[in-house]
């Protein structure tokens, strides 16, 4: 884990420096509508996360569809900002239509930091230099799902009953903005 993202999260969460948390969910990045007019007419659906107060901002976006025959396949990506620390985690995805007589399922699907498809790998490689020129780092899933022991999840929690770097950077799981 990035020593800068360590720091933040012990002082946050062991320190009880909630204002760091809280200015960060209040923080505007103003280079998300750079993004959206950067890719507006190459890839079909963008969608923002509508909620502006959480410790991160989501961009979603969804790629042309890929049919033959019976075969259909959707790809779209997922760009998770953190405004807590610069750091961000960029997420493929693909579902395909199961047509299966003996399914469990509609679609199967997967998702991981590896493009499917070589739309999806220039605009892992656009994204990325971007977000890398605004000073922020890209983090992995091995590392957006690192636990951090010393930190303790609120009982019932619907994320889980471990602290990760996502639930302690990209999620308000200790309520800590909405408590102010």
């Amino acid at each position: 884990m990035i020593n800068e993202l360590k720091h933040i999260i012990e002082k946050i969460y062991i320190n009880g420096e909630k204002d760091i948390f809280i200015d960060g969910c209040n923080k505007k990045l103003g280079f998300i509508e750079e993004i959206v007019m950067q890719y507006e007419n190459s890839i079909p659906k963008i969608q923002l996360s509508d909620d502006d107060n959480l410790p991160s901002k989501e961009m979603y976006f969804k790629f042309e569809d890929f049919c033959k025959g019976e075969f259909k396949v959707s790809y779209s990506s997922v760009l998770s900002i953190s405004k807590v620390c610069k750091v961000f985690y960029l997420q493929h995805e693909f579902s395909i239509d199961n047509v299966d007589d003996n399914r469990m399922d509609l679609t199967l699907d997967s998702f991981g930091d590896q493009p499917y498809t070589k739309q999806q790998f220039v605009f892992d490689e656009d994204i990325v230099s971007f977000m890398l020129k605004q000073g922020y780092y890209r983090l992995t899933c091995s590392e957006l799902e690192k636990v951090i022991p010393s930190i303790e999840m609120p009982k019932d929690s619907i994320f889980g009953i471990q602290m990760t770097v996502e639930n302690a950077i990209f999620r308000d799981v200790w309520e800590i903005y909405t408590e102010k």
